[in-house]
C-alpha cells in the first residue's frame, strides 16, 4: 500500500535508504518503471553498461525492439534501438544480453543505422565479432552513403585486424556505397588496398566522378602504391592505364601536372599512351609544358608524344607554355625550368610559326605576355617569322605590352628581317 501510494521517485529515494526496503520493494519498482517508462529504462542500461537491470526488464516484458524518446544520437542520426545504444557505447556485456534475447541484429529505424556498421564505424572489434557470430548480415548498408561494414572500416582507418575479421566472414570486398565506391576507393595506403586486391577487389571500378583506385592512388603520390595496382602479380589483371576520368583525361594527365617523373616512367613503361587527348583536345605534353616540366615533356615525347598536337582552341604545348599568366611564374619564382621546357620542345621539332585559333604564333604570345627571355629564345630560330599577323592584323612587335628596350629590340629586329625578306624576293626577280 506504502508503494501504490507514493510517487516513483520518492519510492526509489526510499529505497536507498533501507537494505531492507530494498530487498521487499525493489521488484515492485521494476514493474513500476516497465509499466510507466520501461522502454527509456532500457535504453538507460544499455546506454551506462547495466546487464543485470537490462536482463530483469526484458524478462518483465520491455520489448528488446523499442523505440528510444530520449533522442540519443550518433551524429545527425537518432539511436532507435536499445541494441544501437550498447554497440555506441561500447557495452558488450548488454549487447550479449540482448542478442541472447533473440533481438533482430539487422534492424534499421528511419536513419538506416545498422548495429553492425556501427560497431565497425566506431572501431569495436569484439562487438564486431559477437555481431557476426550472432549472424548479422554483412553486406547490409548503413546510414552514411550506403557503407557496407568493410567501407566503414577501410574508411575510417580501423586496421588490418577489424579489415581480416570482415574479410574472413564474407565481406565483399567489391561492394558500391551511394558514390558508387568500393572499399578499395577508399583505402588509405598501399598496404590496405594490396589486403582488398588479394581478396578479390576489383582493381579498375570507376566510381560516381569516373575515379579508379589507379587515379586515386596517383593523387595520394604514392609510386610504390601505383606499381602495385599496375603490375601486382602474374595471376591478377593490373590496372587500365587506359581509363579516363569524366573530363576524357586518363591518370597520365594528372601525373604530368603534379610533375612526378618516376610515376610517369612507370605509366609510360606499362604502355600507357602518350598522345591521349581529353575533352579539351589537350595531350600530356600539353599539360607538362605549362607547368614546365622539361624531363617529363622529353620523357613523352621520346615514348612517341606528338610535339605539335593541338587542341581545340589550335594550340600546341608551345603555344601553352608562351601563354601562362605571370601570376603563375611569380608564384613559382622559377622561369629557368620554362626556357628548359622551350629548349625540349624545339628540339623536339616544335613549330615556332604555328598558329592558334586567333591566328597567333608562340612568338606573338610571348611579346604580348611580356616574356622576352622567351622571345630571345624564339627568334634565334631561323625559319622564325617575324611578319605573321594574327587575326586583328597585328605583328608579334605590335603585340608588345610595353614600348621598353625589349619591345624596340623586337620592332627593329622585324624590320631588319622584313628588310632581308625584300631583298631575297628582289634578288630572285632580277635572276629570273
Amino acid at each position: 500500500m506504502l508503494a501504490d501510494n507514493l510517487p516513483e521517485r520518492d519510492l526509489n529515494n526510499l529505497l536507498r535508504c533501507s537494505k531492507h526496503l530494498h530487498r521487499l520493494l525493489n521488484g515492485y519498482l521494476y514493474k513500476v518503471t516497465v509499466k510507466n517508462r520501461g522502454n527509456n529504462t532500457l535504453f538507460w542500461a544499455c546506454v551506462r553498461g547495466q546487464p543485470k537491470v537490462a536482463q530483469r526488464l526484458l524478462a518483465l516484458g520491455v520489448s528488446a525492439e523499442t523505440s528510444c524518446e530520449g533522442g540519443l544520437r550518433v551524429g545527425l542520426h537518432p539511436l532507435e534501438t536499445p541494441l544501437l545504444s550498447a554497440v555506441l557505447y561500447a557495452k558488450a556485456d548488454c549487447v550479449k544480453i540482448l542478442l541472447d534475447h533473440g533481438v533482430n541484429i539487422n534492424a534499421q529505424g528511419r536513419s538506416k543505422l545498422n548495429p553492425l556498421e556501427l560497431a565497425t564505424k566506431e572501431g569495436k572489434i569484439e562487438i564486431v565479432r559477437m555481431l557476426l557470430k550472432h549472424g548479422a548480415d554483412i553486406s547490409l548498408g548503413g546510414a552514411y552513403r550506403n557503407f557496407t561494414p568493410l567501407h566503414s572500416a577501410v574508411f575510417y582507418k580501423h586496421g588490418v585486424a577489424m579489415l581480416e575479421l570482415l574479410l574472413d566472414n564474407n565481406a565483399d570486398p567489391n561492394a558500391l556505397d551511394d558514390e558508387q565506391c568500393t572499399p578499395l576507393h577508399l583505402a588509405p595506403n598501399k598496404d590496405i588496398a594490396e589486403i582488398l586486391i588479394k581478396r578479390g577487389a576489383s582493381i579498375n571500378v570507376a566510381n560516381r566522378m569516373d575515379q579508379t583506385p589507379l587515379s586515386i592512388a596517383i593523387k595520394a603520390k604514392d609510386k610504390d602504391w601505383v606499381a602495385m595496382l599496375l603490375r601486382y602479380n602474374k595471376h591478377i589483371a593490373g590496372a587500365n592505364v587506359h581509363h579516363t576520368d569524366n573530363q576524357q583525361s586518363t591518370a597520365l594527365f594528372s601525373i604530368c601536372l603534379h610533375g612526378d617523373q618516376k610515376t610517369v616512367r612507370l605509366l609510360l613503361d606499362n604502355r600507357c599512351n602518350p598522345s591521349t587527348r581529353n575533352r579539351k583536345g589537350l595531350t600530356p605534353v600539353h599539360i607538362a609544358a605549362e607547368e614546365g616540366w622539361p624531363k617529363i615533356c622529353k620523357m613523352l615525347l621520346e615514348a612517341g608524344a606528338n610535339v605539335n598536337a593541338i587542341n581545340y582552341y589550335r594550340s600546341t604545348p608551345l603555344h601553352r607554355l608562351t601563354s601562362i599568366p605571370k601570376r603563375r611564374l611569380r608564384h613559382l619564382g622559377n622561369l629557368e625550368r620554362y626556357q628548359e621546357t622551350i629548349e625540349v620542345l624545339i628540339d623536339f621539332g616544335a613549330n615556332v610559326n604555328a598558329v592558334d585559333r586567333i591566328g597567333q604564333t608562340p612568338l606573338m604570345k610571348s611579346a604580348y605576355h611580356g616574356y622576352w627571355r622567351f622571345v630571345d629564345r624564339l627568334v634565334k630560330e631561323d625559319d622564325v617569322d617575324l611578319t605573321i599577323k594574327d587575326r586583328r592584323g597585328k605583328k608579334a612587335s605590335e603585340l608588345a605590352k610595353d614600348g621598353g628596350f625589349e619591345s624596340r629590340e623586337l620592332i627593329n629586329l622585324t624590320k631588319t628581317r622584313v628588310a632581308e625578306m625584300v631583298a631575297a624576293a628582289g634578288g630572285a626577280a632580277e635572276d629570273s
